[in-house]
C-alpha cells in the first residue's frame, strides 16, 4: 500500500503530463479527497471508502473520446495510469452548468 502523499505526487505530477497530451481534450481537472463524510459532519474511515482522487476529463463529445484513448498518448496514459491506480471507474456525464 502506498501512502497519500505518495500517490498525490505521482498522481498530481506524472500522470497529470500524459492526459494533456491527448489529442482532443479540452479540460482536465484532478480533485484528490482530502476528507471523507458519508454523513455531513461525520468523519468516514479511508478504509470504508478508499478513493484518493476523482478525475474529469472533457471532449466535445464521445468520438472525441474514444478517439484519444485510441491513440497512442492515450494507451501510454492508460498504462501508466494501471501503475498507480488501484481501480479506475468511468462515468460518461453530460454536464449541466448551474453557476
Amino acid at each position: 500500500m502506498r501512502s497519500a502523499d505518495e500517490f498525490r505526487r505521482r498522481w498530481l505530477q506524472g500522470y497529470a503530463t500524459l492526459i494533456q497530451d491527448l489529442p482532443g481534450i479540452t479540460g482536465y481537472r484532478q480533485n484528490v479527497i482530502v476528507e471523507r463524510e458519508r454523513v455531513k459532519g461525520t468523519p468516514f474511515a479511508y478504509e470504508k471508502l478508499p478513493i484518493d482522487g476523482i478525475a474529469e476529463l472533457w471532449f466535445d463529445d464521445a468520438p472525441s473520446m474514444e478517439q484519444a484513448f485510441s491513440s497512442r498518448s492515450g494507451r501510454e496514459a492508460m498504462t501508466r495510469a494501471k501503475t498507480v491506480l488501484a481501480e479506475i471507474t468511468a462515468f460518461l456525464v453530460r454536464e449541466y452548468r448551474v453557476v
